[in-house]
């Protein structure tokens, strides 16, 4: 049975808390197309800040630069108005 994307971005936090950042990476990157089948945009940015994050540790900056693009293209969710400004933040880091 497949996860919905709440339950799959829940997952992806367990397995960054437990430092596995490879499977986190995997649950990320399948939870992203489910949150925006199912129209749950908290997830979504929630999911895209989380790979952004991992994409930069790892150095794949433009990978990173991606998902933080994502993230200011979406209409801002009440509740995750940080998410976009740590978007916005990453990107300058990043010089993009």
């Amino acid at each position: 049975m497949s996860k919905n994307a709440t339950v799959g971005f829940q997952h992806a936090l367990i397995y960054l808390d437990e430092g596995n950042t490879k499977r986190a990476k995997e649950q990320l990157i399948d939870v992203i197309p489910k949150a925006e089948e199912e129209g749950k945009n908290d997830v979504l940015v929630g999911a895209l800040c989380c790979l952004g994050d991992l994409h930069m540790k790892n150095k794949e900056n433009a990978a990173a630069i991606g998902c933080f693009e994502r993230v200011i293209a979406l209409p801002t969710v009440k509740g995750l108005e940080a998410a976009r400004v740590v978007a916005e933040t990453m990107l300058k880091q990043l010089g993009a």
